[in-house]
């Protein structure tokens, strides 16, 4: 019903056969990739669920708005509901092992991991430096007028708030960065490892030195 490859990569690096999945991990190889992937993906559609519903309650149910959310309520409604739409495919990639689904996943990521990463660590440390001395006054400014709330030096405990909730943030962008390129790599290699032995099937024998270059297959027998 889908075709395999979004686009079949071209040039194609060593890669160590049989691929297992046990063999892909993150996090200094303590962190397997395959679970962890599924379960971060269903946390984070959960979560993005949560907040898509206290969008809409805030602005159709409860009587007393957060007013700040409802004048951007349009921008947050698409804005989740691409996430939602994007971490749907990174389940579905999870479940279905062809490299379509998270060759599409990785585009539609793509769009918001990266500007989210680099605004959180910006944010982070903007909120990180306000509180050293004597610069301190200097990179509250800034702060202040990065996230466009004026916040004196008596509310500093809102810029750790901020600090704390960024870090978490770019902590979390970066995981899934990392679980994301792992399984990609997996996906791909194992569909690249198919491919090799349908191939060897139709020969009928061993690929030949031309064919095993197209794959460029690391044996670990």
């Amino acid at each position: 019903m889908f075709p395999t490859w979004l686009f079949r990569p071209r040039r194609v690096a060593q890669f160590r056969t049989p691929v297992r999945a046990e063999n892909y991990r993150i996090c200094c190889s303590v962190v397997p990739t395959k679970p962890m992937f599924r379960f971060f993906h269903y946390i984070h559609l959960l979560v993005i669920l949560l907040a898509l519903t206290y969008l809409i309650v805030n602005r159709f149910v409860f009587t007393n708005p957060n007013e700040r959310l409802n004048n951007y309520f349009t921008k947050w409604l698409i804005i989740l509901i691409y996430v939602s739409i994007t971490s749907v495919i990174g389940i579905i990639s999870a479940h279905c092992h062809k490299p379509i689904f998270i060759q599409i996943h990785w585009i539609l990521m793509s769009f918001y991991l990266f500007p989210s990463l680099v605004i959180s660590l910006f944010l982070a440390s903007i909120s990180f430096l306000s509180f050293i001395p004597h610069i301190g006054e200097f990179f509250m400014r800034a702060f202040s007028d990065s996230v466009g709330i004026n916040i004196r030096p008596q509310k500093q405990e809102d810029v750790l708030k901020i600090f704390i909730f960024m870090t978490f943030a770019a902590v979390t962008f970066i995981l899934q960065l990392l679980l994301s390129s792992s399984y990609f790599q997996y996906i791909k290699e194992r569909q690249l490892e198919i491919e090799m032995n349908e191939a060897e099937l139709e020969n009928g024998s061993p690929l030949r030195k031309k064919d095993s270059e197209k794959y460029k297959i690391l044996s670990m027998n």
